[in-house]
C-alpha cells in the first residue's frame, strides 16, 4: 500500500511528464528511465507550493505535484512511520521468532513490551526466516501455534540476492490455509509478507 500519482516530475531541472510516482513507508519511486528510488532517510529538505512538493535529496532536487493530496504526500514523507508500527509490535502480543537472527528486533520487541518466547499456542506474532523454499515448509506446523487472529511475517531477501521468491511465499502461505495481507521492506535487503487465518476460518 502506499500513495501512487501519475504526473509530471523534474530532477535536478531535467523535466518528466507523466510519470508514476509511488511513495510507500520507506521510499519515493519514481517510474520512467532511470527508474529512481529514494529512501526518506536521504530526504534532506521538504517544501511545499501550492500541490507541488519540492524534495532536496542526494540526487538533487526533485518536485512534482501531489495534486489534491499534497497534505497526505508531505505528511509521509516527513515522518514515516518506524518498522515497529509497520510491523504492528505493541504490548502485551505473545511473539516468537523462529530462523530469525535479527537483534534490532528483538531490541524493537522489547521497547515495545512484547512476551517473546517459543512458537507455542496462542501465538499473536510469529516472525520466521526462509533462506530457501525449503525454508517454507514449517509453515503447517507453525501456523497450528498461531492464535486465531494471529500473524505470520515471513522474512526473505528481497532484490537480485533473492533466494526465495515471492510467488513461492505466497504459495505456501495459501497451502497452509493463510491468506497475504501486507508485505513490507524489513531491511534494506529484506522483505517481509504477512499473513493471517482467514476470517472464516479461524477458531472460536
Amino acid at each position: 500500500m502506499g500513495l501512487q500519482r501519475d504526473t509530471s516530475v523534474t530532477i535536478a531541472g531535467v523535466r518528466r511528464a507523466r510519470v508514476s510516482v509511488h511513495l510507500d513507508s520507506n521510499a519515493l519511486q519514481i517510474g520512467g528511465r532511470p527508474r529512481l528510488e529514494i529512501p526518506l532517510a536521504e530526504v534532506r529538505a521538504l517544501e511545499r507550493r501550492g500541490t507541488v512538493l519540492v524534495l532536496t535529496c542526494p540526487t538533487g532536487v526533485i518536485e512534482f505535484d501531489a495534486g489534491d493530496d499534497a497534505d497526505a504526500w508531505a505528511a509521509k514523507i516527513r515522518a514515516p512511520p518506524s518498522r515497529a508500527k509497520k510491523l504492528g509490535l505493541k504490548p502485551g502480543l505473545r511473539v516468537a521468532i523462529v530462523d530469525l537472527d535479527d537483534a534490532v528486533l528483538r531490541d524493537e520487541l522489547v521497547a515495545a513490551n512484547a512476551n517473546v518466547g517459543p512458537p507455542e499456542a496462542a501465538i499473536d506474532l510469529l516472525f520466521l526466516g526462509v533462506d530457501a523454499p525449503r525454508d517454507l515448509a514449517r509453515l503447517p506446523a507453525l501456523v497450528r501455534a498461531l492464535a486465531p487472529d494471529g500473524a505470520i511475517w515471513i522474512v526473505r531477501t528481497k532484490g537480485r540476492a533473492a533466494t526465495v521468491r515471492e510467488d513461492e511465499v505466497r504459495a505456501a502461505g495459501l497451502a497452509a490455509g493463510l491468506v497475504d495481507v501486507k508485505v513490507v521492506a524489513f531491511s534494506a535487503t529484506q522483505s517481509a509478507d504477512k499473513f493471517v487465518i482467514p476470517v472464516a476460518h479461524r477458531r472460536r
